[in-house]
């Protein structure tokens, strides 16, 4: 629907009017999109990565009912970028001796890089695209409007993407779970076999070796006959 909105306010023919209604229609759906976002399963937050117990979007700012700036939720970064300096409370000098007599200084080097999570959505996060879209059309520039409809398209690419990364994901996890249960039914089966007693069978082995006992105990009975000696005893 954004796609349609943007494609319509950049033709030269819309009154401001209506490009202004076309923005408070965008407005509603960077709402609904964040709902979305916020969307939970069984209690837990889809889109909160290793933290589910919160939602991870969050209307950071609002101007008149419209939305002007969107937050990433997440705990995980809470550091700033202190300097290293400022963290040691002494500084140290590192030598190494690389032969007799010859020395070097390891110096500190210069910032390679550094990680800067303040928790605010990036610029080319859909978010701010669709807020400066809304921007755009509530100031009439159709021109700018115009170049919103290649962006969109590449949230739109990310979107089906990811969409199709996550079938071939769940299309695995179906087929893992399919061949578990199958597992799950040999297994019980061969069990079964290794474990179960066949009770009929059983009584009747039992009954022949039985029989087999009394039989064997009336035979000595009558081999091992009592002597004299085991009546004086």
């Amino acid at each position: 629907r954004v796609r349609e909105i943007a494609g319509y306010g950049a033709t030269g023919t819309v009154p401001q009017a209506s490009m202004e209604a076309l923005a408070e229609e965008v407005n509603g759906l960077i709402g609904e999109l964040i709902q979305v976002a916020n969307s939970s399963f069984g209690g837990r937050y889809i889109f909160g990565g290793t933290h589910t117990t919160m939602p991870p979007f969050k209307i950071k700012a609002q101007e008149n009912d419209k939305i002007v700036e969107v937050q990433f939720i997440n705990p995980d970064f809470v550091a700033s970028n202190p300097d290293i300096a400022q963290m040691l409370d002494n500084t140290y000098n590192l030598e190494f001796e690389v032969e007799a007599g010859v020395t070097m200084d390891i110096s500190s080097g210069k910032q390679t890089f550094h990680i800067d999570h303040e928790g605010n959505v990036s610029p080319g996060a859909i978010f701010n695209t669709l807020i400066q879209l809304r921007i755009d059309l509530e100031n009439g520039d159709k021109e700018k409007t115009n170049q919103k409809l290649s962006i969109i398209d590449r949230h739109i690419d990310n979107i089906l993407s990811e969409r199709a990364v996550i079938g071939a994901k769940s299309k695995r996890m179906e087929l893992a779970f399919n061949r578990f249960e199958t597992y799950k039914v040999e297994i019980k089966d061969l069990l079964s076999k290794l474990e179960d007693v066949d009770y009929a069978e059983a009584m009747i082995r039992f009954k022949s070796q039985e029989t087999v006992y009394q039989a064997a105990l009336a035979a000595s009975a009558k081999i091992i006959q009592p002597t004299l000696m085991d009546y004086l005893k």
